[in-house]
């Protein structure tokens, strides 16, 4: 579990399976109502968008994968 006032990692990777290099790869993650994006400790391509987290990957060459880290701060109203 996950305590009040502690952080909260997510761990997302993205995979381009396909036979061809992805261009302009974004990743957009909501935000939970009980937390607070935490910019210091997140991947440098992730920034808050409104009520959402946005990570610019770029490109993916065939086959390859990105690895994003996305930090939450529990707010201390959490229930």
């Amino acid at each position: 579990s996950v305590g009040r006032g502690s952080l909260l990692n997510y761990s997302l990777k993205v995979d381009n399976s396909g036979p061809q290099t992805a261009q302009g790869v974004v990743v957009t993650q909501a935000i939970p109502s009980n937390m607070q994006f935490n910019s210091a400790s997140s991947s440098r391509a992730c920034s808050q968008q409104g009520q959402n987290v946005r990570c610019t990957v770029g490109s993916l060459s065939a086959s390859e994968n990105s690895l994003l880290s996305v930090v939450f701060d529990v707010k201390n109203t959490a229930t």
